[in-house]
Parts: C-alpha cells; structure tokens; sequence
C-alpha cells in the first residue's frame, strides 16, 4: 500500500470515528418532542401540557441513570 493510500485510509478511518461518537450523542429536545407525541397520541385524555411534563420527567429519570451525563 502506498504512503497515499495509506493517508486516504486513516482519514477515512478518522471520519468513520467521528461519525460513530456524533450519533451517539442524544438529542434531548428531538427525544421530548418524540415522547411527548407519543403520549399524545395513545392517550388522547390527556393534554399536551401534561404529555410534555411527563416527557421531562421521563428525560429526567433518562439522564439520572445514565449518570448525568448528555
């Protein structure tokens, strides 16, 4: 393997790494939006006010196990 290809493959390499750990970031905001919809959605009963509430609080207990950590 050539000195260029061998550049080519540990930028490629880099890029890869550095997709992994953005995707493994949570979006907190996309993931109350999505739970709130959810509740929403399969309990009709309940406003959006409180759907939103309970997906902070769900995030809040999410965020407690994983130790803080965002």
């Amino acid at each position: 393997m050539t000195r260029i290809e061998m550049e080519t493959l540990s930028m490629i390499k880099a890029a890869c790494r550095e997709y992994i750990d953005s995707q493994r970031e949570i979006n907190w905001e996309q993931r109350r939006y999505e739970i709130a919809m959810s509740c929403y959605a399969s309990n009709r009963d309940a406003s959006a006010e409180q759907c939103v509430a309970w997906a902070d609080k769900l995030i809040e207990a999410l965020k407690a196990k994983k130790g803080g950590v965002e």
